[in-house]
């Protein structure tokens, strides 16, 4: 039963998951943590910063390491399939009709809409996180550093991905 209740939760998850992985982290949560209490909210920020920190989408790596950590390799494989499945079908179903269909007016409006909507997703995406990740000042001085860095130097975010994590290690 474990295995079935990942592979549908997954493919829920990549069913509804547009706007890319970011967009997806609230689904996840609602699905990992509050249906089915697979990770308590602490193991979700942990899990969606591990996520980040390893190569590859999001959603693909924290499907991944929760079918793992529920149901072993199975599990991993069928979170995995399951947050693929549908997202491979609805682009090869977009990739036949694109040409036919994309100038509509309707396809339009629905991109425009659909813009604000992801936005939305991640912002709750960063304040459920937050909400665990600062749990002191120390975490939003850094959080508050590290932006002013990202946004007003040309150095990249993987260096200061690395220097928060030693920052941390260090004194938080």
């Amino acid at each position: 039963m474990t295995l079935l209740s990942l592979l549908l939760a997954f493919l829920k998850i990549g069913a509804f998951s547009f706007g890319g992985g970011y967009a997806a982290i609230p689904l996840i949560e609602v699905e990992v943590v509050r249906v089915h209490g697979w990770l308590s909210p602490h193991q979700f920020a942990d899990l969606i910063a591990i996520s980040q920190l390893t190569p590859g989408p999001i959603a693909i790596n924290s499907a991944t390491f929760i079918g793992y950590r529920v149901a072993g390799i199975p599990g991993s494989v069928l979170a995995t399939l399951g947050v693929l499945l549908i997202p491979i079908l609805i682009v090869i179903l977009l990739w036949i009709v694109a040409d036919r269909f994309y100038h509509s007016s309707w396809i339009q409006g629905a991109l425009l809409g659909l813009k604000p909507a992801l936005v939305a997703l991640i912002f709750y995406s960063a304040w459920s996180i937050g909400r665990v990740a600062f749990d002191s000042s120390g975490p939003i001085l850094l959080a508050l550093g590290a932006y002013a860095v990202l946004r007003f130097s040309r150095l990249h975010p993987a260096f200061i991905i690395a220097a928060s994590g030693l920052v941390g290690f260090l004194f938080l």
